[in-house]
């Protein structure tokens, strides 16, 4: 708090006047501020939209029968891999999926698969 005060004052000498405005004028060409009233100065990230991600419908579009994304793909069983490495493509059509991606599955079981860092799949590897 001391410094706080003692920055202040510091600014608030005559001798720093020139100092002051110069940093006042970057931070205005620099954009820091969208408006400039003689009441306040708003910056641009206050600006809410008309609606925020609690909005309801905004979840609602991403739930199927009232399940969300996570809870459907944890209902799918981990996978049996005979291989020592997965490769993920989000399902059965490649295109429709997301970017391979290549799981190694050393020391994983059905209790500890290994998960696709993009769809949540699980795998583990089937020790016959």
């Amino acid at each position: 708090m001391a410094r706080l005060a003692r920055f202040a004052s510091t600014l608030l000498k005559p001798q720093n006047k020139s100092l002051v405005s110069s940093l006042a004028g970057s931070a205005f060409r620099a954009g820091a501020f969208s408006t400039l009233t003689k009441q306040s100065v708003v910056p641009e990230q206050s600006v809410l939209p008309h609606k925020l991600p609690t909005d309801p419908s905004h979840t609602s579009k991403w739930q199927y029968e009232g399940k969300s994304p996570m809870e459907l793909i944890a209902e799918v069983p981990p996978i049996a891999v005979d291989s020592r490495i997965a490769e993920c493509y989000g399902g059965e059509n490649p295109s429709l999926g997301h970017p391979v991606e290549y799981i190694i599955l050393d020391d994983t079981s059905a209790d500890f698969p290994a998960v696709c860092k993009y769809c949540g799949l699980r795998f583990f590897r089937d020790h016959h």
